[in-house]
């Protein structure tokens, strides 16, 4: 454990308290990374915000970094190791792909009828 609680529940805290940073650090670390990017952005004198903040702040690399974060945790796992590490993706994906791929779904339709002219012939 990275923390020694003594009296206070020990090793169960502890657990808890870890799973608690490895549960919300690929929330938490693209939502820094927006956030820090944006702050500089916005509060630098000359306009010109260093380039590793931009890149970072950028949020399809924050989200990317995310994700590494996510599956460095996966990865870290001890027990049951590779089949675990798997078995917690599989699952993972399962109930995400469907969220996706609707999304993307409704998107392209919202795009085809934007450029087919169908809409503004609906609107009016």
């Amino acid at each position: 454990c990275w923390v020694h609680f003594e009296g206070w529940g020990g090793s169960q805290l502890c657990e808890a308290l870890t799973s608690l940073v490895f549960a919300s650090a690929p929330i938490l670390v693209p939502i820094i990374l927006i956030s820090t990017g944006s702050i500089a952005a916005a509060t630098s004198e000359d306009g010109h915000t260093p380039m590793a903040l931009q890149l970072l702040g950028s949020p399809p690399i924050a989200l990317t970094v995310g994700v590494a974060v996510a599956l460095a945790g996966l990865i870290g796992v001890r027990q049951g190791g590779r089949a675990r590490w798997r078995r917690h993706l599989d699952e993972g994906l399962g109930a995400a792909a469907p969220i996706v791929l609707l999304t993307g779904m409704g998107g392209g339709l919202g795009a085809i009828l934007r450029d087919s002219g169908i809409l503004s012939a609906v609107s009016n």
